[in-house]
């Protein structure tokens, strides 16, 4: 496993943080969270930093931060940071990879009672839908780019997909 970490990668709602967490755990390494990071360092919600400052400003918090990450750990990443391509070459040379996907039909059940998701501000069920999918399909290619391992978690629980990465692993 190149440096010891791993990276988390995925949509809002695919098991990034619940699974980095029992990562961690399990391997014994140093679990971030690079959304609830951001939080610390703006002192603020992502919701609140995007309406301050704007989507732009964030994304470049995002790379600033992947650029100051030491070693051994499991970082779950916000589901755009792959939208810059200095972002996915800093994380291709970080560690190994892995790629958390769901349908947006299953994304949409994890989060639909969420409304701190600054993307998906929508007034109708099927609005939410459709920003989902929209959404969705726009980054699924950059999350396959750099992806060193998929895992479709629709019908999975945590402990499931837990099993198979660290199956994959060893």
């Amino acid at each position: 496993m190149k440096h010891n970490n791993l990276i988390l990668i995925g949509m809002m709602g695919t098991g990034k943080s619940t699974i980095g967490q029992l990562l961690a755990e399990n391997l014994n390494l140093n679990f971030i969270d690079s959304d609830r990071e951001l939080e610390k360092y703006f002192a603020k919600s992502i919701a609140q930093v995007f309406a301050e400052f704007g989507e732009k400003t964030f994304r470049q918090a995002e790379t600033q931060q992947l650029l100051n990450l030491e070693n051994n750990f499991v970082l779950s990443t916000g589901g755009g940071l792959i939208l810059k391509e200095e972002n996915r070459k800093i994380l291709k040379n970080l560690g190994f990879i892995l790629w958390l996907k769901a349908s947006h039909w299953a994304i949409y059940e994890r989060i639909k009672t969420d409304s701190e998701r600054p993307l998906l501000k929508a007034n109708t069920e099927e609005e939410k839908l459709n920003k989902i999918q929209k959404i969705l399909s726009q980054r699924e290619d950059l999350y396959a780019e750099i992806a060193d391992l998929t895992i479709e978690t629709d019908n999975l629980q945590p402990n499931q997909i837990l099993e198979i990465i660290l199956t994959k692993l060893n």
